[in-house]
């Protein structure tokens, strides 16, 4: 999370385009929530919590199968929105078609 999260912010301070600072708020904020979402689905998956460490406790736990294929999903495709969000970006910047892969390529690195 806070990786995407330090990514947004740079794209926030490089791009003036008020469009995309929306989009990179609302990610921004779609992300924290996320993150605390599943953070609480992992942590009190099982009542009581003590079952995760002791399974003889008597209580039940969540399966977590689906719910972490699910998770791992959205976490795929959200990187790969972070990382293509500054593509179209850079593709109308007026400068060459060499310098427009280039800087294509540095962001994608994270060099930029």
């Amino acid at each position: 999370m806070f990786v995407k999260l330090t990514i947004l912010t740079f794209y926030h301070r490089v791009f003036p385009n008020p469009r995309f600072r929306i989009i990179v708020k609302v990610l921004f904020v779609f992300f924290i929530l996320w993150h605390i979402s599943v953070w609480g689905v992992t942590t009190f998956g099982c009542l009581p919590v003590r079952k995760w460490w002791v399974t003889e406790t008597p209580g039940h736990c969540i399966n977590l199968l689906p719910f972490g294929i699910v998770a791992n999903l959205i976490n795929i495709l959200s990187d790969f929105f972070v990382f293509l969000m500054p593509v179209p970006l850079l593709w109308k910047l007026k400068v060459s078609v060499a310098k427009r892969i280039t800087l294509c390529c540095l962001f994608s690195l994270g060099l930029a």
